[in-house]
């Protein structure tokens, strides 16, 4: 009997205890997966006022800015907070400018669900079962209960809404250069699960303009960089910029959303985002911010829209998508059924606003400010900054259909690319980046994915290829291997098809190409692909350029489990890792910590009507941090404008380049490559060396640190000193006091 009422004392002392931890918890914590899906009342008050020393900041006298009242300052930036809409104004303290998160009233013509959006600092767009028109959960429209915490940095918000059982915390910590927004994982709850979250909008407003009230521009991530103006557009616009970070998810899309493999596209689509980032910039006022996608970039989408689209209003933001909707097939005909993913994506959400003030609060200062972020985050820790080379990309050898057979046909053997190099450098060309594409057994394609270190006999062989790789690094230069672990072509590697990536829906994502079909490794089978082939370029004494992986993400699924974009970020960062310093082609931002180059990087944006002009966005980032090689120079047919571009740019110039006539590849998968016979071009070559090493003989080592545009002429500016003036009209012009002839360019010290 005594046991007995002593376990019963024991019961009542854990459940009391229990009780009070849970309590403690629910107004401590911050994870809101720990709410119940009815939560009991009380367990997130609608208000909590702040208390002790954050409460007394609030109350001091002159804090309040347009009914915000001020939370964190330091010797560059105050914060305000609406708490009522989560609405933020940051202040720049030296000159006094600022930015609105929030609409200051709203425009009677817009509807309820733009109204939520623009008057609140944070939106959801809520799934309801599997229906395609998402209902907004927003900040004014919707019930919601608040619990706002403050911390000398910044502050915390609880946000939970009642109707959709759905809540989560969002982060703001005041920096030295801005602040930064989190809404992690770990604190999003869905309590119904026919209610779920599609997507985030954090700050989507920050920064907006109505019609033509304010000068400046918005800045956007397509091709190298473009801008889109704030001036009233009055009504010519009809779209928006909404593009995916780092690419489509062909995973998700139908079997028409093609993919680019190798050196060929299938479709002519537009500029895929390589940088996750997006601007607003009042040249009027001197202020203006970027914002970084610090986390969950891989399920974003960059949005940009002028006024005059859907509203009167200009505003830029990230779209971070939680869960999304496909069509599952349901046969082997054309009939699909609508359905979401089994859970939402992997993604904690991050972004970092990067503030510019003064003279500093133009397109030129946010790529400065991004290009410190990068550096800080170690982003250009494999660099290699080397002198000025050209590069030069050679095609080995292709397979065609013949009869019952395949034919090889070779363009460019192993000790004709030796030739060529040293009949370049007879006339001082040296230093020549060298990539080789085609080198495997099988040719560029059907030698798809690569799997080790098997150089194709027909081009010579494993001892032409030492040669050519020793005769490149003797001449100064440098050879690459084109390593692209992520393609199969199924024609001729039926077994490794086999291990063909299958798309949500469960069917293999295949692609055709010209002689055949393509299909996508795993990620799980890049790994080790990559880690084989790693392994054995390293043994041979090679060095790899990563390609495929390098600028694709997808959603997928195996063994009947959904993966997001996320987890194959992850493995394809852990394959190009394997590679000592590879050169990266055209890489997402996210991998350019590995590489030593980059290289085939854009030139050209999209050709979207809203935009006014293109800018050097990216290699003003890159600028003397790694070297950049632009797209081909063979494929574009203003030569002397793409001279220029280089000039403006300090990119590099990559050549494709084929011994023999590229008319021998018309059968083959390779009919992409039109003009690369090395005769044709090797006046060209020699004169863009000669040229572009002089111009880096100035500039080497040195950052881009200005860059202006009036029209067709432009100045560009070193840390140190060297003025570079390009002139793109067609006539003589003067800028700044310096005569530069049409089509032509000045170089200036000091």
């Amino acid at each position: 009997m005594l046991d007995s009422k002593m376990s019963w004392s024991r019961m009542r002392f854990i459940f009391t205890f229990s009780l009070l931890i849970v309590i403690l918890l629910s107004f401590s914590g911050c994870n809101i997966n720990q709410i119940a899906a009815d939560p009991p009342a009380g367990l997130i008050p609608d208000f909590v006022p702040p208390t002790g020393e954050a409460q007394s900041l609030l109350a001091h006298t002159g804090r309040v800015l347009h009914g915000h009242m001020l939370v964190a300052e330091n010797d560059f930036y105050a914060l305000y907070l609406n708490e009522s809409t989560l609405g933020i104004i940051i202040r720049d303290v030296v000159t006094g400018a600022y930015m609105r998160s929030t609409v200051a009233e709203a425009d009677e013509a817009d509807n309820a669900m733009w109204q939520g959006l623009y008057l609140s600092g944070v939106s959801l767009d809520i799934q309801t079962g599997l229906n395609v028109h998402l209902t907004r959960a927003d900040l004014v429209n919707t019930n919601r209960s608040l619990n706002i915490r403050f911390r000398e940095d910044g502050f915390s918000a609880q946000v939970y809404f009642p109707e959709f059982q759905i809540g989560y915390t969002l982060i703001v910590t005041l920096t030295d250069v801005g602040f930064t927004a989190e809404i992690p994982q770990a604190s999003i709850h869905e309590g119904d699960p026919n209610l779920t979250v599609g997507s985030f909008y954090v700050f989507p407003f920050l920064g907006y303009t109505r019609l033509g009230d304010e000068e400046g521009y918005m800045v956007i991530p397509d091709g190298q960089g473009a801008l889109i103006s704030l001036d009233y557009n009055e009504g010519r616009l009809a779209t928006p910029f909404n593009e995916p970070v780092f690419g489509r998810n062909v995973g998700l899309e139908g079997d028409t959303m093609l993919a680019a493999f190798q050196g060929f596209s299938f479709m002519n689509d537009v500029e895929q985002v390589l940088m996750p980032v997006f601007g607003m910039v009042h040249t009027d006022r001197e202020i203006g911010f970027l914002g970084v996608i610090s986390s969950g970039a891989e399920n974003a989408f960059i949005e940009a829209w002028p006024n005059g689209v859907s509203t009167s209003f200009n505003w830029t933001s990230a779209r971070f998508v939680y869960r999304h909707l496909f069509s599952q097939p349901t046969g082997m005909t054309s009939s699909v059924i609508a359905t979401r993913t089994p859970r939402p994506n992997r993604i904690d959400i991050k972004l970092s606003f990067l503030f510019v003030g003064g003279d500093q609060a133009n397109y030129t200062g946010l790529a400065l400010r991004y290009r410190e972020y990068l550096a800080v985050n170690g982003a250009f820790n494999s660099a290699v900054m080397d002198d000025f080379s050209i590069g030069l990309t050679f095609l080995g050898s292709e397979q065609r259909e013949w009869a019952l057979f395949r034919l090889n046909v070779n363009m460019t053997t192993f000790e004709q690319a030796e030739y060529i190099l040293r009949d370049l450098a007879s006339e001082g060309v040296t230093g020549i980046n060298v990539r080789f594409d085609g080198w495997a057994r099988g040719g560029s394609t059907l030698s798809l994915p690569i799997r080790g270190f098997n150089p194709a006999g027909n081009l010579g062989g494993r001892n032409d290829l030492v040669r050519l790789r020793d005769a490149a690094e003797e001449l100064g230069g440098q050879l690459t291997l084109l390593v692209d672990p992520l393609s199969i072509y199924t024609w001729a590697q039926p077994i490794e098809s086999l291990n063909g990536m299958r798309r949500v829906t469960g069917r293999t994502a295949d692609f055709f190409v010209p002689n055949g079909t393509m299909r996508l490794a795993t990620p799980s089978r890049v790994v080790e692909l990559s880690e084989r082939t790693a392994t054995a370029l390293n043994e041979n004494g090679f060095v790899a350029d990563v390609t495929g992986i390098a600028n694709f993400l997808t959603s997928y699924s195996e063994d009947n489990t959904f993966f997001c974009r996320t987890d194959s970020a992850v493995m394809f960062d852990y394959a190009v890792s394997m590679f000592d310093a590879p050169v990266l082609t055209r890489p997402n931002a996210n991998l350019w910590q590995y590489g030593r180059a980059l290289v085939d990087m854009p030139l050209r944006g999209s050709g979207y009507l809203s935009v006014y002009r293109e800018i050097p966005f990216l290699s003003i980032v890159t600028s003397g941090k790694i070297p950049v090689y632009l797209e081909y120079v063979n494929f574009h047919p203003n030569q002397r404008r793409f001279f220029l571009n280089l000039v403006e740019t300090g990119a590099r110039p990559m050549f494709m380049i084929t011994e023999v006539d590229p008319a021998y590849l018309r059968l083959t998968n390779r009919n992409d490559v039109y003009s690369s016979e090395y005769s044709l071009y090797r006046a060209r070559i020699i004169r863009y060396h000669n040229e572009l090493s002089a111009l880096h003989a100035y500039i080497a080592g040195a950052n881009i640190i200005g860059h202006e545009a009036d029209g067709h002429l432009v100045q560009v500016t070193y840390d140190n000193g060297v003025r570079i003036y390009i002139n793109y009209g067609s006539t003589d012009a003067v800028i700044n006091g310096i005569a530069v002839e049409a089509m032509s360019y000045v170089v200036r010290r000091g």
